[in-house]
């Protein structure tokens, strides 16, 4: 989502501060990174109640919410339904103070080029309708970086990944010949996990994962002229443990993503990987 002007990610008690100065800069799209929405759902419940903000929580198994007062949504039927709540979006807020519209689990719909153009058009009109988007969505980790993956090999860092984090319940992945291979079916039969393959020539069905190859390339392959499939190797591995365990994220309230991923008590259980 191009249009979204900022990116956060928990601990939540840093959010409240990030998002009171974003929202009085009319910023109006802002992209949370969390594993823990209910604890950002509270915060942002803290941060409206405290400030004198309106806020409407959706997720596609509670529909369209209001913690803090009733507001009224002309013209929807299903609330559970996220492009007709976008497009509801200047009604809810009407002009009656700052609303908070947060969306959980919004990236299940992100191959739908329909939310994505009516989001960047609420955001477009936020200043004037004084609607803020939030959307929470998953941190994603770099695994692993080689030539060509098999489907061997995904199982492999899938399996390591598992051991270290727990299974995932789903892992979005595009038809590619390691994903689409009897080695992964088999892994992820075994192992109670779905596969939710994207559609044959739409990448948007698989967002978050293209995002990030246009960041990889743009701040790592694109810097160099590599003369050897070693020296690329040496290069992509350099570059993918520095983001991994040595660069301090801002967004992160500068933790690297190895140390915000690292689980406290067991396993960290997530929801969705992207590959």
């Amino acid at each position: 989502m191009t249009t979204t002007p900022n990116t956060l990610t928990m601990p939540t008690h840093t959010l409240s501060t990030h998002l009171r100065e974003l929202v009085s800069a009319c910023f109006t799209g802002i992209w949370i990174q969390t594993h823990e929405p209910p604890e950002a759902i509270r915060e942002l419940t803290s941060l409206c109640r405290n400030e004198g903000l309106r806020l409407g929580t959706w997720d596609c198994d509670r529909d369209m919410t209001f913690p803090l007062e009733p507001i009224q949504m002309p013209g929807v039927t299903d609330t559970q339904d996220p492009l007709a709540i976008v497009r509801a979006l200047p009604s809810i807020a009407n002009g009656s103070g700052t609303t908070l519209a947060t969306f959980e689990n919004l990236h299940r719909f992100m191959g739908s080029a329909e939310i994505i153009q009516a989001l960047a058009r609420q955001i477009d009109a936020g200043k004037n309708s004084r609607c803020v988007v939030i959307v929470l969505a998953p941190v994603v980790q770099i695994p692993e970086v080689g030539q060509r993956l098999t489907g061997d090999d995904v199982v492999r860092v899938l399996a390591g990944v598992a051991s270290q984090r727990g299974k995932p319940q789903t892992i979005r992945v595009d038809n590619g010949p390691e994903f689409i291979s009897r080695s992964l079916d088999l892994w992820a039969y075994f192992n109670g996990v779905r596969l939710d393959f994207s559609r044959p020539g739409k990448p948007t069905d698989n967002a978050f994962i293209e995002s990030f190859n246009g960041r990889l390339r743009v701040a790592c392959l694109n810097q160099h002229w590599f003369l050897s499939l070693d020296e690329a190797r040496a290069v992509t591995e350099a570059w993918r443990d520095d983001y991994n365990r040595v660069r301090p994220h801002g967004a992160l309230s500068n933790r690297t993503p190895s140390e915000f991923a690292r689980p406290v008590d067991g396993h960290a259980q997530l929801p969705a990987l992207h590959g």
